[in-house]
């Protein structure tokens, strides 16, 4: 893709190898009743591994606050004055999370595309996305002023596009089952054989 066709820019930027969690990119969920369902997740960054992924976050969000076309006119109030998507992990006790780990909450009223490694469509069914496997992700970050509507201000991440990249350690459950696991074979082997398991755990 050629640079002055990239939708990628200031405040557009691509994460990469960020852990997924609380995922509802299938299904718009409304986060209190009488809110607007919205398709969101939650995108877990080592703050090692992932320094430059946090740094481009830092910097998305001030070229948000920043833009003299926003609500702010160029002209935002201080940081801690606004609400913001990206937290430390420390304020948080879910699993996956920590004071070694930041965080990002994003959402679309729109679905965001969801594709492979290879870039082909990603299926519900097809039970590759999960919380807790790792993704590219394509986020958007602009600012809003809802304090006419007793509202609050802040810099807004949006959701547009995920990539799955590999697989991680469950968060909460929802991981895909291998049926070789589960379901016995057509010769009569059973997980519990194949595993080595003592039909008699149970007798007296």
């Amino acid at each position: 893709m050629s640079d002055n066709k990239s939708p990628l820019n200031e405040t557009t930027i691509i994460l990469r190898n960020v852990r997924g969690s609380f995922m509802k990119v299938f299904k718009p969920e409304a986060q209190e009743e009488g809110k607007t369902p919205k398709f969101s997740s939650a995108f877990i960054m080592d703050k090692r591994t992932n320094a430059e992924d946090i740094a481009k976050v830092k910097a998305a969000m001030k070229a948000a606050a920043m833009d003299k076309n926003n609500v702010f006119k160029g002209n935002p109030p201080p940081p801690n004055k606004l609400h913001l998507p990206l937290k430390d992990g420390s304020e948080v006790e879910y699993d996956g999370y920590g004071e070694d780990t930041m965080f990002i909450n994003a959402s679309s009223t729109r679905r965001p595309s969801i594709v492979d490694q290879h870039r082909a469509p990603i299926a519900e069914s097809d039970g590759i996305v999960y919380s807790g496997a790792y993704y590219d992700v394509c986020v958007k970050f602009f600012a809003y002023d809802a304090t006419s509507k007793k509202g609050k201000k802040g810099i807004s991440c949006e959701l547009c596009a995920i990539q799955f990249k590999k697989d991680g350690e469950s968060l909460g459950g929802g991981a895909p089952i291998d049926p070789n696991e589960v379901f016995d074979a057509a010769d009569g082997e059973t997980p519990a054989a194949k595993a080595g398991g003592n039909s008699s755990l149970w007798d007296d």
